[in-house]
């Protein structure tokens, strides 16, 4: 197995992204890992490199500020 970090997207306000290749059964396999935290909500994505990053944009702008809301709405977080 081989890891190689990579430039991850301009989102959020920390990134990072590798690709780790692997050998099965004599078969090459290459994933991509990407990690965006944009406050206290972290998108994690793993999977073939192509949809990855097709689809990393799509989970974080649209989720981070219902998170943000409703964990600020439950009892017991002090705001």
């Amino acid at each position: 197995m081989g890891t190689e970090k990579t430039t991850a997207p301009g989102l959020g306000d920390e990134q990072q992204s590798q690709l780790l290749t692997y050998f099965v059964g004599g078969q090459r396999s290459v994933v991509n890992q990407t990690a965006i935290r944009a406050g206290n909500f972290m998108v994690i994505v793993f999977g073939s490199p192509g949809l990855v990053d097709a689809h990393l944009d799509k989970g974080l702008p649209s989720r981070a500020p219902q998170l943000i809301y409703s964990s600020a709405r439950t009892p017991g977080f002090g705001l």
